[in-house]
């Protein structure tokens, strides 16, 4: 996946950077940095204007050999933008002007110019730059490798060595959390999660922070965990990651003790982050979700879609043609465990409404939500029914 110079633009060095004209070009991919020092002074000939910069670089430059001549600075703009470069930052200690000329024509052609204050060293960019583009690249490249986990038929030995190359340093002991966000999470907000995740204590060479889907992993491995302080710890890890959890639903896998059940434990967060996305707890483990756990593996396949569709139809059909919305109202009380009181305050209908249409889906699909056998398969079909749409809606498995 490219980096842009916008998911760059949260870092820290740009606090102290002007964007000053092509707003519409941090969209540009930006793959390193390059120092503009000499390679436009004419009384070289243009000996180096061909060999220097190449697309998807940021120049940097202080203009020194523009002193006596700012125009050149325009023919330096001019050639980065046809050289598909990512951008130009100017450290204008020589106070050298910049010509509106050159900066109408950085705005048209959609090419950042930025102003870096003076006091900040080209170094600092460099650096700051490139250690933001191979945390990213690290973190797609974990991604590629959880794809292969979930995706790919490998036996025993091979999960354990997707795993390590992961992170090598993974221990046997380890849980998974799976940071799924409701709105767009893109790489500004990644790098973000990443500076906060640098900055705690948690960065630890067995601990692995991986972007995934729309949304990121924390693999979290150690030599021993405790499954008592396993809350409290997840509290504080989040907390350390995120200043808000209202828009992101989180899940947590079981405790595993094999690098072998990584394939295991990711799945597991994820189906917890996936229930999880309706609740108001800060997270969901997957040791909460019940029934669930033997639903979610099959909810997609033929026999599970046709046991929910025989019963879950007829109510679809009805709900066409009526106003009772039957198949929302079972759906409710499914998630309230069959409580009428519950799904009464939940919905704010009266108890002897909801018990008409209660009765009314007996009719319809012969279960008898009152006999437990019964219960239990308009349990199922709603279950598969919720899994199904979370999994079609979320993109994931």
């Amino acid at each position: 996946m490219d980096v842009t110079l916008k998911d760059l633009m949260n870092l820290k060095i740009f606090e102290g950077m002007e964007l000053i004209a092509g707003e519409k070009g941090l969209s540009r991919k930006i793959t390193d940095c390059g120092i503009l020092d000499y390679e436009f002074d004419r009384s070289l000939k243009n000996r180096y204007f061909h060999s220097n910069f190449h697309e998807h670089q940021l120049a940097l430059s202080t203009f020194l050999y523009a002193k006596d001549d700012d125009y050149l600075i325009n023919d330096a703009i001019k050639h980065l933008v046809k050289k598909e470069a990512s951008g130009l930052a100017i450290k204008n200690i020589y106070r050298l002007p910049i010509h509106d000329s050159a900066l109408r024509y950085a705005e048209s052609m959609n090419f950042p110019i930025f102003i870096i204050d003076p006091t900040i060293f080209f170094e600092d960019i460099i650096i700051s730059i490139e250690e933001c583009i191979q945390m990213l690249g690290s973190s797609f490249y974990g991604q590629k490798e959880i794809d292969t986990l979930l995706y790919k038929s490998l036996d025993q030995s091979n999960i354990k060595q997707h795993a390590l190359q992961i992170n090598p340093s993974l221990k046997n002991n380890f849980f998974i959390v799976y940071f799924y966000f409701k709105n767009n999470f893109d790489n500004q907000l990644f790098l973000k999660v990443q500076t906060c995740f640098k900055n705690s204590k948690f960065n630890q060479p067995s601990i692995s922070l991986l972007r995934f889907n729309n949304g990121f992993i924390l693999l979290y491995s150690k030599g021993f965990i405790d499954q008592n302080d396993k809350d409290f710890l997840l509290t504080e890890i989040i907390h350390s990651l995120l200043d808000s959890v209202t828009s992101i639903a989180i899940g947590v896998s079981d405790l595993h003790y094999r690098l072998e059940e990584i394939k295991q434990a990711i799945q597991e967060s994820f189906y917890a982050a996936l229930l999880h996305n309706n609740l108001n707890s800060c997270f969901l483990p997957y040791r909460d979700i019940g029934t669930f756990k033997a639903i979610f593996p099959f909810a997609n396949s033929e026999p599970m879609e046709q046991f929910s569709q025989r019963y879950l139809n007829p109510l679809r059909d009805f709900d066409a043609e009526n106003t009772l919305l039957l198949l929302d109202t079972l759906t409710e009380f499914i998630k309230c465990n069959g409580n009428l009181r519950e799904l009464s305050i939940k919905l704010s209908l009266h108890e002897n409404t909801l018990r008409y249409r209660l009765e009314k889906i007996a009719h319809l699909t012969g279960l008898n939500f009152k006999k437990p056998e019964h219960y239990e398969q308009l349990s199922l079909a709603v279950k598969v029914q919720i899994c199904t749409d979370l999994l079609n809606e979320f993109g994931i498995l």
